[in-house]
């Protein structure tokens, strides 16, 4: 059985059975020993690779964020589903929208 490189960024099993990284090295037994007594006295040999970060949500606020909820009849959420909508907005922009135009009311 042969050991086919990958373009998959994370090790892969191989049909040999044998964990193989996208590079084409075959990580052994013996391999992982190593690295782990190693790591086990804080050394990490080699080169850091590049961290890749996906875009995420923006942040909503500068301070922790918790959660608001209640439970509401099936037309009245209907409705307001198809009021967010209307708006271009998903239901959680249209709620904090509203609350905020609330408590900044008085």
């Amino acid at each position: 059985m042969g050991k086919e490189k990958t373009q998959d960024a994370h090790p892969v099993l191989t049909a040999d059975g044998e964990v193989m990284t996208s590079a084409g090295t075959v990580i052994t037994e013996e391999m992982l020993e190593e690295m782990g007594e190693a790591a086990e006295k804080g050394e990490y040999p080699g080169t850091p690779g590049t961290f890749v970060t996906r875009p995420g949500r923006p942040r909503l606020a500068d301070e922790d964020l918790r959660t608001m909820g209640f439970r509401a009849p099936e037309s009245l959420v209907v409705a307001f589903e198809r009021k967010a909508r209307e708006h271009g907005q998903t239901k959680s922009e249209r709620l904090r929208d509203l609350v905020e135009r609330d408590v900044s009311e008085g």
